[in-house]
């Protein structure tokens, strides 16, 4: 299990009933990589299909990205945080 960065609450209308949904922001590790590397998604997302290869698990944990799990777990979103613009700049 990744170490866990920061745990968020999202409040969700889908299937239009409210609810409240806990999301935790984990480091990357290699089963959240293979889950999701493992998404496949049709066009125009499709792009962002990829393989569950040793090397794109290794990029995943090594490059900066993040994994988000549901409260049983589950990954259900990854995000690589980039500094744009220094504000001390």
């Amino acid at each position: 299990m990744g170490k866990t960065l920061d745990i968020f609450r999202i409040y969700s209308n889908y299937d239009k009933e409210w609810e409240e949904i806990d999301y935790i922001v984990r480091s990357m590790t290699e089963d959240i990589a293979k889950v999701v590397l493992g998404w496949k998604y049709e066009s125009p997302q499709d792009l962002y299909n990829s393989e569950v290869t040793k090397e794109n698990i290794v990029e995943l944990m090594e490059q900066g990205y993040l994994g988000v799990v549901n409260e049983n777990n589950q990954a259900v979103a990854n995000f690589k945080l980039v500094m744009i613009k220094n504000s001390n700049t």
